[in-house]
Protein backbone atom coordinates (compact mmCIF):
# COMPACT_ATOMS: atom_id res chain seq x y z
CA UNK A 1 0.00 0.00 0.00
CA UNK A 2 1.37 3.29 -0.91
CA UNK A 3 1.22 6.43 1.77
CA UNK A 4 0.49 9.79 0.02
CA UNK A 5 0.68 12.72 2.06
CA UNK A 6 1.56 16.44 1.40
CA UNK A 7 3.54 18.33 4.13
CA UNK A 8 4.09 21.91 5.05
CA UNK A 9 6.93 23.68 6.23
CA UNK A 10 7.19 27.21 7.03
CA UNK A 11 10.47 29.46 8.01
CA UNK A 12 10.82 33.33 8.18
CA UNK A 13 11.51 33.61 4.53
CA UNK A 14 9.39 30.47 2.42
CA UNK A 15 7.36 27.74 3.05
CA UNK A 16 7.35 24.46 1.16
CA UNK A 17 5.04 22.27 0.01
CA UNK A 18 6.52 18.86 -0.43
CA UNK A 19 4.73 15.68 -2.01
CA UNK A 20 5.86 12.77 0.11
CA UNK A 21 5.43 9.10 -1.14
CA UNK A 22 6.47 5.96 1.38
CA UNK A 23 8.43 8.55 2.84
CA UNK A 24 9.98 9.98 0.00
CA UNK A 25 9.55 13.42 -0.92
CA UNK A 26 8.72 13.12 -4.92
CA UNK A 27 8.06 16.63 -5.09
CA UNK A 28 7.82 19.96 -3.79
CA UNK A 29 6.91 23.94 -4.03
CA UNK A 30 8.41 26.71 -2.36
CA UNK A 31 6.74 29.96 -1.83
CA UNK A 32 8.06 33.54 -0.89
CA UNK A 33 6.31 33.61 2.65
CA UNK A 34 6.48 37.57 1.92
CA UNK A 35 4.72 37.49 -1.76
CA UNK A 36 3.35 34.29 -2.06
CA UNK A 37 5.50 33.78 -5.47
CA UNK A 38 6.48 30.77 -6.65
CA UNK A 39 10.32 30.73 -6.46
CA UNK A 40 11.09 26.61 -7.35
CA UNK A 41 9.06 23.62 -7.86
CA UNK A 42 10.89 20.11 -8.69
CA UNK A 43 9.78 16.71 -9.05
CA UNK A 44 11.73 13.56 -8.82
CA UNK A 45 12.46 11.90 -12.67
CA UNK A 46 10.41 8.69 -11.33
CA UNK A 47 7.43 10.63 -10.40
CA UNK A 48 6.75 12.96 -13.20
CA UNK A 49 3.67 13.37 -15.29
CA UNK A 50 1.28 11.97 -12.11
CA UNK A 51 0.00 15.64 -11.41
CA UNK A 52 2.17 15.81 -8.15
CA UNK A 53 2.95 19.39 -8.94
CA UNK A 54 -0.47 20.40 -9.51
CA UNK A 55 -1.59 19.28 -6.43
CA UNK A 56 0.91 20.92 -4.42
CA UNK A 57 0.06 24.51 -6.50
CA UNK A 58 -3.93 23.63 -5.34
CA UNK A 59 -2.89 23.03 -1.69
CA UNK A 60 -0.67 26.57 -1.48
CA UNK A 61 -3.38 28.33 -3.06
CA UNK A 62 -6.00 27.26 -0.21
CA UNK A 63 -3.87 28.76 1.83
CA UNK A 64 -3.78 31.89 0.05
CA UNK A 65 -3.40 33.09 -3.60
CA UNK A 66 0.02 32.29 -4.95
CA UNK A 67 1.72 33.42 -8.26
CA UNK A 68 4.31 32.26 -10.70
CA UNK A 69 6.40 34.05 -13.22
CA UNK A 70 7.92 33.00 -16.03
CA UNK A 71 11.40 34.50 -16.48
CA UNK A 72 12.15 35.78 -19.48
Amino acid sequence: MTTTQITRTETTDSIRYSMMIDGTEASFLLIDAGTRKVTNVETLDAYTRQGLARSLWVAANAEGECFHAVEH
